[in-house]
């Protein structure tokens, strides 16, 4: 079993999901799942994909868990960020108070998730996101390509139509600083809020609470915007 295989199973764990539910959810046969838990074979970035949409989570919290250094819980953030408006104001008073006394327990440190912050514009092309992140760095295929200590025409071939490895995405992802997520899907880890406090708060929450809090504070925050 590898870090991949645990990960994909813990997190189906966590979110209280059978393999068969997730099979059927992602629409990956039984025996697949199963291989992909024992770490027999690794699933492809499609699969990975499908997954983190049915969780609502990002890919490198899916792909590297408690190592992750950006933001995880997406449908958390995209949530708070609706209620980041005026009419909210004591509603957010609200969702504060809870998040605080969840986290008076834990100990946090100051400095919250890494965020993607390029002003390049990326795509749904993995390939494009990779050539114009690299060209934004100066390198070129041979430099990077010794960066990934891999050789030029091997890595020119994920510029053009493979995947690596998900070993080499994350030396890809470290040596390009932006994340696993924002490269393999154009969606960029950024979450700016008006109210900064909120925001401060809310960014805690995703990096320091466990899912089981994060998914009270997402039925919670599901609840005011229904009302």
């Amino acid at each position: 079993m590898n870090i991949l295989s645990e990960n994909f199973k813990a997190f189906r764990n966590q979110f209280n999901l059978t393999q068969d539910q997730l099979s059927q959810n992602i629409s990956v046969d039984l025996t697949s799942i199963a291989f992909y838990e024992s770490g027999r074979i690794k699933p492809s970035i499609k699969v990975l994909l499908k997954t983190i949409g049915i969780y609502g989570i990002s890919l490198d919290y899916l792909v590297l868990r408690n190592q992750c250094m950006y933001p995880r819980n997406i449908r958390l953030l995209n949530l708070a960020k609706h209620l980041d408006k005026e009419a909210f104001s004591e509603a957010r008073s609200s969702i504060e108070g809870i998040i605080k006394n969840l986290l008076k327990n834990i100990k946090t440190i100051e400095s919250s998730s890494i965020q993607d912050f390029s002003n390049i514009e990326l795509t749904d092309s993995f390939q494009k996101n990779l050539k114009d992140m690299r060209n934004h760095k100066n390198l070129t295929q041979s430099a990077f390509a010794k960066c990934l200590d891999i050789n030029r025409s091997s890595y020119s071939q994920y510029e053009i139509s493979t995947f690596p490895s998900i070993e080499k995405i994350i030396k890809i992802s470290e040596a390009l600083e932006v994340s696993i997520h924002a490269l393999t899907t154009g969606k960029k880890l950024f979450f700016d809020f008006e109210d900064r406090l909120f925001g401060k708060t809310i960014l805690q929450a995703d990096k320091f609470l466990s899912l089981d809090h994060q998914k009270f504070l997402i039925e919670f925050m599901e609840n005011i915007n229904q009302k």
